[in-house]
């Protein structure tokens, strides 16, 4: 069975992403999953926009987060960022791949990672035929 993966201990396989999981295993007794890591860089990228913006009025924090680039765990932009992407407020440079399902730890295996160059060209282009890109 081949399953998806955004929350895997050893994808991405950085320390972050591993100080991460374990920090989080050792604090609540569970694995990380997907929720964990949203809000987590969600925390991170608010935070940050809270520097820039040097307050935390709406308007002034909602301007610093456009195309903003945060170090995550799940970065895989560079230097292992995420990015939110300031026309939409996608978060793009996450971690995610496909592997083979395996009962244990890791839970999958031979992880194939997606291409956000790819993902965000194919994306154009469906936009565009929409007409709305």
């Amino acid at each position: 069975m081949v399953g998806k993966t955004r929350c895997l201990r050893t994808y991405p396989d950085t320390k972050a992403n591993q100080a991460f999981h374990d920090a989080h295993l050792k604090m609540f007794g569970v694995h990380p999953n997907n929720w964990t890591w949203q809000i987590y860089i969600g925390a991170l990228f608010l935070e940050e926009a809270v520097r820039r913006a040097k307050t935390i009025e709406n308007e002034a924090v909602m301007r610093a987060l456009k195309d903003l680039s945060v170090k995550a765990p799940v970065g895989v932009g560079p230097d292992g960022t995420v990015t939110m992407r300031g026309r939409d407020q996608t978060v793009i440079n996450y971690a995610v791949g496909w592997g083979v399902t395996i009962p244990e730890e890791p839970y999958l295996k031979n992880i194939v990672g997606g291409s956000w160059n790819e993902m965000v060209e194919e994306e154009a282009v469906w936009l565009r035929g929409k007409g709305w890109l």
